[in-house]
């Protein structure tokens, strides 16, 4: 009976590590990177 539990228990663990590892993985992926760059200037004036 115990040796039953404690296989449960070591596959939830390993369950558990998987999915942090996964959650870090995807955050990382989702991660955005924001830059600015003019690409064009556009001068008038009112007469």
């Amino acid at each position: 009976m115990f040796s039953i539990w404690n296989e449960a228990i070591g596959a939830q663990d390993e369950i558990d590590r998987q999915r942090k590892q996964l959650i870090s993985d995807i955050e990382g992926k989702l991660q955005q990177r924001v830059s600015q760059t003019r690409l064009f200037l556009i001068r008038w004036k009112l007469i």
